[in-house]
C-alpha cells in the first residue's frame, strides 16, 4: 500500500487525535511558562521528560509487544490479551510509584526542593498518567481510531480547563499542573472501559501466562527504547546540573515550539507502527520493503516544511508565546527542526526491525548513539547550554538511524537469499 494513501485514508484521524492531544501538552507548558517562574518551567519540564522515561517502559514492555501480536489474535484470544496488558500495566506502575516515592525521601537532602517536589507528586498521579498513555496506544493498536479521537477530545477539554481553573484560583504550579494531567487518566479509564467492557476480559492467571511472550520480544524494545529515551531525556537534567533550572527551562519552552510538529510527527508514527504491524501479518515480508521506502519517503515530505518553518521563525514564536525572556534561543529551536527529518527516518527503520521482530539490532544502533551522549554529548550540554543539548540529540540520533538503516537492509538481503535458496 502506497504511503501517501494511507494519509489520505484513516491516518486522517490519526492526525486529527494527536493534533488535539499535542495542543492539550502544549497548553500545558504554556500555561506554566508564561505564568509561573522559570524556575518552575524547568521543574515541569523535568518532571515531563520523567514521565516521557517512564511511559516508554510502558510502551516498550507492554503496549510494543501489544501492537505486534494483536493482529495475529483472533475472537476470545483478542479480548483475553486486552485485559493482559492492563494488568501488566498495572502492576509496572505500582513498581514505579514506589520507587518515586522513595526517591523523593531518600534523595531529598541532595535535591533541590522543587525536584523532590515533583518526584513526589508524580509518586502518585504517574499510575493514572500511564493508565491514558496505555488506553490511546490500545487504540491505536487494534486501529480503532475514532475512539481515541473521541476519548482524547474530552480530555483536552477536561486537562485545558483544569488548567485554567488553577490559573484563575492562583494554584497553578508545576505539581499541581502535573496532577491535572493524572486526572484525565482517571477519565480516559471511565469511559474507554465502559464502552469495551465485553470486548476486556482480566484474568491474573492469564496476564502472568503472557508475561513471558511480552518479555521475549519487549526485553529488546525496553533495552533499546530505554538507551535512546536515556541519551535524549537526560540531556534537560545535565543542563540543570551544569548550569540551573532556568536554563532546563529554556529547552522547555523550545521543546513546546517544537511541539507544534507533533500532531504530524507523532501522529502519523501512532498509525504508521501499528499499520506496519498489520501489513506485515497480513503479507509477510514480501511487499514489506516497498512500505517502508514510501513511508521514510512520506515522512521527510511532511516534516521538511516544519523544519524550515522552525528555522526562520523559530525565534519569533518563542517571543511571541513564552515572553521576552526565552527570545535569545532561536538557535535551539533551529537545530531541533533539522531533528525531527533525523527521528522520522530512525522511527521508520526502527519499527520496521522491531514487526521483524529483530528489536535486538535495533538496540545495537541505540548503543552507539547512548555512547555518544556519555562522550560528546555531555561535553556539548557543558559548553554550549541548551544549544549544546539540540547539538547533542541531533548527531545522535543521526548515528542511530543511519546504523537502523543498515541493518534494516542487511535483514532484507538475509531474506532474499534464503527465498533465492529455497528456489533453487
Amino acid at each position: 500500500m502506497n504511503m501517501m494513501r494511507v494519509l489520505r485514508s484513516g491516518s486522517f484521524l490519526t492526525l486529527v487525535d494527536q493534533g488535539i492531544f499535542s495542543v492539550a501538552n502544549f497548553a500545558t507548558s504554556v500555561f506554566v511558562g508564561r505564568y509561573c517562574m522559570q524556575e518552575e518551567m524547568g521543574e515541569y519540564t523535568l518532571g515531563f521528560t520523567l514521565i516521557n522515561i517512564l511511559l516508554s517502559l510502558q510502551l516498550s514492555l507492554i503496549v510494543t509487544p501489544y501492537s505486534i501480536y494483536y493482529p495475529r489474535r483472533a475472537g476470545a484470544d483478542r479480548y483475553e490479551y486486552t485485559g493482559s496488558i492492563f494488568i501488566h500495566s498495572l502492576l509496572l506502575a505500582l513498581c514505579i510509584s514506589a520507587i518515586l516515592l522513595l526517591a523523593s525521601l531518600l534523595l531529598g537532602p541532595w535535591l533541590d526542593q522543587g525536584v523532590k517536589s515533583i518526584l513526589f507528586t508524580l509518586s502518585y498521579v504517574i499510575l493514572f498518567i500511564m493508565l491514558r498513555d496505555l488506553i490511546r496506544r490500545a487504540c491505536f493498536a487494534r486501529l480503532e481510531i475514532g475512539h481515541v479521537l473521541f476519548l482524547d477530545g474530552i480530555i483536552a477539554v477536561f486537562q485545558i480547563a483544569g488548567l485554567y481553573l488553577l490559573l484563575r484560583n492562583g494554584l497553578l504550579s508545576a505539581e499541581t499542573a502535573l496532577i491535572i494531567m493524572g486526572l484525565t487518566g482517571v477519565v480516559a479509564a471511565a469511559i474507554w472501559l465502559l464502552g469495551k467492557r465485553g470486548e476486556v476480559r482480566f484474568s491474573l492467571r492469564k496476564a502472568l501466562g503472557e508475561v513471558r511472550i511480552s518479555i521475549a520480544l519487549g526485553k529488546w524494545v525496553f533495552l533499546s527504547g530505554l538507551l535512546w529515551l536515556l541519551s535524549i531525556s537526560l540531556y534537560p537534567w545535565l543542563l540543570a546540573f551544569f548550569h540551573n533550572t532556568a536554563a532546563a527551562g529554556v529547552w522547555g519552552a523550545a521543546m513546546g515550539i517544537v511541539g507544534f510538529a507533533n500532531p504530524v510527527i507523532l501522529g502519523v508514527q501512532n498509525y504508521l507502527g501499528p499499520k506496519m504491524a498489520h501489513h506485515y501479518a497480513a503479507d509477510g515480508i514480501g511487499r514489506f520493503e516497498s512500505f517502508i521506502q514510501g513511508s521514510v519517503r512520506a515522512f521527510f515530505l511532511l516534516v521538511l516544511p516544519m523544519a524550515l518553518g522552525l528555522w526562520f521563525f523559530g525565534e519569533n514564536l518563542l517571543f511571541l508565546i513564552y515572553g521576552q525572556s526565552y527570545s535569545n534561543s532561536g538557535p535551539v529551536v533551529q537545530i531541533m527542526g533539522l531533528d525531527m527529518i533525523v527521528t522520522g527516518t530512525a522511527f521508520c527503520y526502527g519499527r520496521a526491525l522491531f514487526v521483524m521482530e529483530k528489536a535486538k539490532a535495533d538496540f545495537l544502533a541505540n548503543v552507539a548513539s547512548f555512547a555518544f551522549f556519555l562522550t560528546i554529548g555531555i561535553l556539548l550540554v557543558k559548553m554550549y547550554g541548551a544549544v549544546g543539548v539540540a547539538l547533542g540529540m541531533m548527531l545522535g540520533n543521526a548515528i542511530a538511524s543511519s546504523i537502523k538503516y543498515v541493518i534494516f537492509r542487511s535483514q532484507l538481503r538475509i531474506h532474499k537469499a534464503a527465498v533465492a535458496h529455497a528456489y533453487e
